[in-house]
């Protein structure tokens, strides 16, 4: 398993100087219970500011805990050497909000998928590039899309290049950040059908931080809402779904229309073709 324990994070307050220049820290998250399984996804829900995209870069070891500890399979992240530590990451990767400014614009998608064979040592340079290639194949694109940059593919293509640089050295489990907010429906389904897809074949646990409730309640088995830095509510997402018990998490259901949507359409959106869609599955529609 995954687990944050108790974890509280504060980091600089930017907004403050101290008489010796530095900024005083303040809590961003407090007291955050959190578990990942293996094959399941738990979705981490609440307002901009509510501390989602920092228990998600704790999960990674990006930010230390001042109280609690973050278990990766049984060993605390705070505790590993840098060797030990570099070795857990393996087992842990993040797929980025913004996939225009993730990857490299002055390396074509090639290379960009080959670096983390190279760098860690898993293959050559020339092996890598095959390697890279499988990749393509596997998240759906094609072995031309190699040789393009980044700005010469769509937003969907982009973070499906994200999902595949994530899933390289075949980690345990994956923070998701935001990945689908910025693409149009059709192309959202696309990419979450991926992820399904993917999560099926290889056991991928997932923490799938997001603002669309209509996309959690579909893809994710468990839901957390954070309000404040705090965890208000969590549990299965059919339970928080149908029967909420906190007042936010009220609230937020309802601000957005949750209509009725069964997860066959995810698996429908698989026949879509990467670069253009001419048509949506019903249910998509129905989902906006």
């Amino acid at each position: 398993m995954l687990e944050a324990i108790n974890v509280s994070i504060a980091l600089p307050d930017r907004s403050q100087k101290s008489l010796f220049g530095r900024a005083p820290l303040l809590k961003i998250i407090q007291n955050v219970d959190l578990t990942v399984q293996r094959g399941k996804v738990v979705g981490i829900v609440g307002e901009s500011g509510s501390g989602k995209s920092t228990i998600g870069r704790s999960l990674l070891g990006l930010y230390r805990p001042v109280t609690g500890k973050v278990m990766l399979e049984g060993k605390d992240l705070a505790s590993l050497s840098k060797e030990e530590l570099r070795e857990a990451r393996f087992k842990i990767q993040m797929i980025f909000q913004d996939s225009q400014s993730s990857l490299n614009p002055r390396r074509k998608i090639i290379d960009i998928l080959a670096d983390p064979f190279v760098a860690n040592g898993r293959a050559s340079r020339s092996d890598a590039r095959n390697k890279a290639l499988a990749l393509l194949e596997r998240v759906g694109m094609r072995p031309a899309h190699g040789d393009r940059y980044p700005h010469q593919l769509s937003g969907g293509q982009r973070q499906r290049i994200g999902i595949a640089r994530a899933i390289a050295l075949e980690p345990s489990y994956i923070v998701a950040d935001e990945i689908v907010s910025g693409l149009d429906v059709s192309v959202q389904a696309q990419v979450l059908a991926l992820l399904r897809q993917l999560r099926a074949e290889n056991s991928l646990g997932m923490v799938f931080i997001s603002h669309d409730l209509s996309v959690v309640r579909t893809l994710c088995d468990d839901v957390v809402v954070m309000q404040h830095g705090r965890v208000v509510e969590a549990g299965e997402c059919t339970r928080v779904f149908n029967d909420p018990r906190n007042d936010y998490t009220k609230k937020l259901l309802r601000a957005v229309p949750l209509p009725v949507v069964e997860k066959d359409w995810l698996d429908e959106s698989r026949r879509c073709d990467s670069e253009a869609v001419t048509e949506l599955p019903s249910a998509v529609a129905a989902m906006r």
